[in-house]
């Protein structure tokens, strides 16, 4: 849950330092694409365990939550492997912060709109019913800004303001390479946090260990080290191979760890997510993959799946519960994989017909003129 997808192919066509670009790495986008559908199909999975308690697709996605673990790992690496060349490049900033921006917040902001326009389309209609709870849940500055421990008007954008975070640590790796204490200060913090305390819940801990501080924020470091293996090192088949049997064996021999325990997420999840990127990215450079077109769709998608699943579940549900009210072993699980289709689907049609213009749009009124480069 990257939420740094790009078009295909990309086009970056001047980097910042008038390096080559970078061409898309196919592989990526699609790994993006199945981290995303994962955590669709976690929420399915936690859904149908609190209304029918019972386990959706043999409990397969009851931690597909850590789809964003290998989000935030992939980030990572992406933010190097795309904006090295901005390194100690100051007059790059402005470039770098756009294209971020570009890339998160205008698709974000047109679906809180739409699920604001719903919440006042529902209180109008069901003022004493529903809409007593929506009249609470108001979208305020904090949710359209995405600052740090936000009202999340949509459940998963908890991991935007993450998100945003490790880009304004890379902009100081920008500004000049001396300033490298202040993200290697966070992520100090971010592991003194991992390894001394165990439960992160939501309103019993201080921002600075919920955000600051929170162990999920070195998944991006992981990523970047990631990013600067593949730049530098050429990885053979034996590597590529050793990294993705442990990656395997690390992602599934330690057990269930739960979603509240962020220091234990990192360790298992976020170095399963770096060594299975490791293999992944082994194989795209030692066979360049000539991958599906559909796959890599879906992989451009990979942040609508993610933004517009939560507020389509609330209907779905509701939908579900009155043609099941008791569980069905057939009939219950086609509905979730029919939800996941449609899903799929509007969001690659949206991605083509708003996201991407949208972006291209508005890259070229605001990057500079000079430089034409695409938000990726």
């Amino acid at each position: 849950m990257s939420f740094i997808n790009q078009p295909t192919p990309l086009s970056e066509s001047v980097s910042a330092a008038g390096k080559p670009a970078r061409q898309q790495l196919q592989t990526i986008q699609a790994v993006r694409g199945v981290a995303a559908l994962v955590v669709v199909a976690f929420h399915l999975t936690q859904f149908i365990k609190g209304t029918y308690n019972k386990s959706l697709w043999f409990g397969l996605f009851e931690r597909g939550f850590a789809g964003v673990d290998f989000f935030f790992v992939i980030s990572g690496f992406v933010i190097v492997y795309t904006s090295q060349a901005y390194i100690d490049q100051p007059e790059t900033l402005r470039t770098y912060l756009t294209k971020r921006a570009i890339r998160v917040y205008p698709i974000y902001w047109l679906t809180i709109a739409l699920m604001t326009l719903l919440m006042g389309i529902t209180l109008l209609l069901r003022p004493n019913g529903v809409g007593k709870s929506i009249a609470n849940h108001w979208p305020g500055l904090d949710t359209v800004l995405l600052t740090p421990h936000h009202a999340a008007l949509n459940i998963v954008s908890w991991s935007l303001s993450h998100e945003l975070f490790f880009y304004l640590l890379f902009a100081c790796l920008i500004i000049s390479r001396k300033l490298w204490v202040i993200p290697a200060f966070f992520l100090v913090g971010s592991l003194y946090m991992a390894f001394t305390k165990q439960v992160y819940i939501d309103g019993q801990c201080s921002i600075w260990e919920y955000f600051w501080f929170n162990p999920l924020n070195a998944e991006f470091a992981l990523g970047a080290l990631a990013g600067s293996i593949f730049l530098r090192h050429t990885l053979t088949v034996g590597q590529g191979t050793g990294a993705a049997v442990l990656g395997i064996i690390w992602l599934y021999g330690f057990g269930d760890t739960l979603n509240e325990f962020f220091g234990e997420r990192l360790l298992h999840y976020g170095v399963a997510s770096l060594l299975i990127l490791v293999a992944v990215l082994t194989y795209e450079h030692l066979s360049r993959p000539n991958v599906p077109l559909w796959i890599i769709s879906i992989g451009d998608a990979s942040y609508l799946i993610y933004l517009i699943h939560t507020p389509m579940l609330l209907p779905f549900t509701r939908l579900l519960t009155r043609l099941f009210p008791a569980y069905s072993p057939v009939g219950v699980p086609l509905a979730c994989f029919a939800l996941i289709g449609v899903v799929t689907y509007l969001s690659i049609i949206t991605h083509r017909l708003i996201e991407k213009p949208l972006m291209r749009y508005l890259s070229a009124r605001l990057l500079p003129k000079k430089k034409v480069i695409t938000a990726v």
